[in-house]
């Protein structure tokens, strides 16, 4: 083979090389090579959320995507629902039935079921559609991938609403839709990821997609378009939606340029401008250059009203991705000023570099950096299953991780509006959760938190609380760290153990003024949602010291 069509399929591969966490496309192929992954008929995707509270009807989310390419006849879906519990199998919901011929890009429906009463814990959700493709009647379970599993989806039916307190607002801070598209992966339609984030107990959610897929013409993701039609469409819908399911924080995830000129991802939320940040789109061979550094875009977009928080700052990138695409990690260089609203570093699973993530984190407070806290999944779609391109063009892989509204911030806010939340956020009322909730007061002042807050009288006092349900398990591990700037390690202020309790508070009395900061991490017992333990952290509180 010539060495020119070598090259070409080289750089047609390398442009395979992003994160991949979105539903996969299947159509994009290339000279020279032959997917097997590829079908001449659209995606079909049955999603639903990981979890509802008990009495709720469960949505179950079905989309077709590219039948303007692939027309087809959609016959039939037939939804079965079985109790992990009882083992006790409901059949023949024939949610669909008739003769639908669909030839848009994106197709979607929600189908509204309502469970037997009494229905609680894990059940499995089986779909099940018959299509006509030319004549010829083909049936799926849950989606038509060739190489997944097909399982039924898995949803905990839980018997209280997520715990929560008056004024916290829970969320997702890290998403992707429709608007992600590219070569390998795709997003969820806006609009259900909304009904479906309501229906995970969700009070809002940031949609935060590619700035180098903003970019693009809304038919074509290869060109670009100079007018960022897609950047624009994006704002209108969300306006058009907005409060109707639940609050959208509206923004982009950047890429631009670190302090070693590599690229690395910026969440930018409540901006009404587009920044572009195209370095690591792979859309452009051997250009890499992001078109703004951190500083600089810093200095372009300075509004009080909008968020600024590094995505997932030290998740550590593959070889080819640093090779060709010039990604990087953040570093202790890029947060020289205190001049973010907070740090991601909670990405959607806890693996490896999240103990990292954490380590990092301590050590920038350790610094004076006053990071508050923020967890996401980077889900594009994946409410309940996460499926991915493990090879290009070869297999298909599933895991249980960067689900919508797994790993949520929650807020401290007097409403959920964009204003406020935008606001509370900004002012470092934030906590990071996968279960229970955790919360500093104080006992002189009726304070709703103290999270964020730079305390200058003297305090002997300090009221921390927690709370958890039977989903997440039973409190069991509280711990208050406080911080000294210039130590290398925190100091344990407080630490009760096997509390087997869902509702703590209790007074610390200590010499808050010999700290910086404080901040409250908590830790449950297995809970039944996934016989697994449950943690909250919160943002510090700092002091002054005179």
């Amino acid at each position: 083979m010539e060495g020119s069509k070598i090259l070409a399929i080289l750089q047609q591969i390398l442009s395979l090389s992003p994160l991949l966490f979105l539903y996969a496309e299947i159509h994009y192929s290339f000279k020279y090579f032959i997917s097997l992954l590829k079908k001449r008929e659209p995606e079909i995707i049955a999603d639903a959320p990981h979890r509802i509270t008990y009495g709720e009807p469960l949505p179950i989310l079905l989309l077709i995507k590219d039948a303007h390419a692939y027309p087809i006849t959609l016959k039939s879906v037939t939804i079965s629902i079985r109790s992990l519990q009882s083992n006790r199998l409901w059949t023949d919901h024939n949610v669909f039935a008739g003769s639908e011929f669909i030839s848009t890009k994106w197709w979607w429906r929600i189908f509204w079921l309502k469970l037997p009463e009494g229905t609680s814990g894990a059940i499995e959700c089986d779909t099940v559609v018959t299509i006509d493709v030319n004549g010829q009647t083909r049936i799926y379970r849950n989606d038509n991938y060739r190489t997944t599993s097909h399982k039924p989806l898995r949803i905990y039916i839980s018997k209280t609403t997520l715990p929560t307190y008056k004024n916290l607002y829970l969320g997702e801070i890290h998403s992707h839709s429709y608007y992600t598209e590219d070569q390998v992966e795709f997003g969820a339609p806006l609009e259900p990821t909304a009904i479906l984030a309501r229906s995970l107990g969700l009070t809002y959610f940031a949609v935060t997609d590619h700035s180098y897929d903003l970019d693009d013409d809304l038919d074509n993701y290869l060109s670009n378009n100079p007018e960022q039609p897609k950047w624009q469409l994006l704002l209108r819908e969300v306006e058009r939606i907005q409060g109707r399911y639940t609050t959208i924080l509206a923004g982009e995830e950047v890429s631009c340029r670190n302090q070693r000129n590599k690229n690395v991802h910026f969440l930018i939320i409540n901006n009404k401008e587009f920044i572009p940040g195209s370095g690591d789109s792979a859309e452009r061979w051997f250009k890499t250059q992001s078109e703004f550094s951190i500083e600089e875009i810093l200095k372009v977009v300075n509004a009080k009203d909008i968020l600024y928080i590094p995505a997932h700052p030290f998740e550590k990138v593959s070889f080819l991705q640093s090779i060709f695409l010039n990604r990087d990690t953040w570093n202790n260089s890029d947060f020289s000023d205190n001049i973010f609203d907070g740090i991601q570093f909670i990405n959607g699973a806890l693996k490896k570099y999240d103990t990292l993530s954490y380590s990092k984190w301590i050590q920038l407070l350790l610094e004076g950096k006053r990071l508050p806290l923020f967890a996401g999944n980077d889900a594009h779609g994946n409410f309940n299953r996460y499926r991915q391109i493990l090879v290009p063009f070869l297999l298909m892989h599933e895991n249980n991780g960067h689900i919508f509204g797994k790993f949520r911030t929650g807020i401290f806010s007097p409403t959920n509006s964009v204003h406020d939340l935008i606001r509370s956020a900004k002012e470092g009322k934030t906590i990071a959760s996968d279960g229970p909730v955790a919360n500093i007061q104080t006992s002189y002042k009726h304070h709703d938190t103290l999270l964020g807050q730079t305390i200058s009288t003297p305090l002997t006092d300090l009221v921390i609380t927690a709370l958890s349900t039977e989903e997440f398990g039973a409190l069991d591990k509280i711990i208050l760290y406080g911080g000294i700037v210039g130590q290398t390690k925190e100091v344990t202020v407080f630490l009760k153990k096997n509390l087997q309790s869902m509702n703590f508070s209790h007074i610390v009395t200590a010499k808050f003024h010999e700290f910086n900061y404080v901040r409250l991490e908590v830790y449950t017992v297995q809970g039944k949602q996934d016989d697994k333990s449950h943690f909250c952290l919160t943002s510090p509180i700092w002091f002054q010291k005179s």
